[in-house]
């Protein structure tokens, strides 16, 4: 910190950290989705709704934190002394809206649900400190396959689409635009709960 506020160093320091524990989380649910559709598609359902609102603030809070970041870039104030409070804060609430008090659909929210359901999520590791774009970086490193889903007949399309775009859908060769990596699709989301609950029936039906 420089005169009690956070800097730009502090600032890449907290979304080397955090960007790794994100990545971590979409890891696991990766890892894990096709059987906890099977076990639970509507705690599924519910978990990526309240996925795709803390995507959405997090891509929020990392455009501002690369805006921030690219002018203290061409700045003559060391990194250290670079006051960036602002954008660190606002990170710091696109994980936990209310500092103290978690709140569901929050980061530790969503971790702990996606744990119970037994999911194993693996913190481990020592964050990169890299200064490349790393909300691109975050969206390379999570948009991987949901296979086993997809292959559902009729939804499965159409849910690996939504899935891409709440960063959590099947690899491309397209290179996504800065566009597509940002914007919120609220209404996919309310496509993939009744998605889900299609895909639950479909499970039923084929015991």
């Amino acid at each position: 910190m420089f005169l009690g506020q956070y800097t730009i160093s502090d600032l890449k320091a907290l979304l080397a950290a955090k960007t790794h524990d994100v990545n971590a989380l979409s890891d696991a649910f990766k890892a894990f989705h096709a059987e906890w559709a099977r076990k639970d598609g509507a705690a599924l359902a519910n978990w990526l709704t309240d996925w795709g609102a803390f995507w959405n603030r997090w891509q929020t809070a990392l455009s501002n934190a690369k805006t921030i970041i690219a002018t203290s870039n061409v700045s003559p104030i060391p990194a250290s002394q670079f006051l960036a409070d602002g954008a660190y804060k606002s990170v710091l609430r696109a994980l936990t809206r209310t500092q103290g008090q978690i709140q569901k659909g929050d980061f530790q929210d969503l971790y702990s649900r996606l744990s119970r359901a037994g999911a194993q999520v693996d913190m481990t590791g020592a964050p990169q400190t890299s200064t490349r774009d790393l909300d691109l970086d975050m969206y390379n490193a999570t948009n991987k396959a949901a296979h086993a889903i997809e292959k559902v007949p009729l939804v499965g399309p159409l849910l690996g689409s939504a899935m891409q775009d709440l960063g959590l859908g099947r690899e491309t060769a397209d290179r996504p635009t800065e566009a597509d990596v940002s914007k919120a699709k609220w209404g996919v989301v309310a496509i993939v709960g009744g998605i889900f609950g299609a895909i639950l029936l479909i499970l039923r039906i084929e015991k």
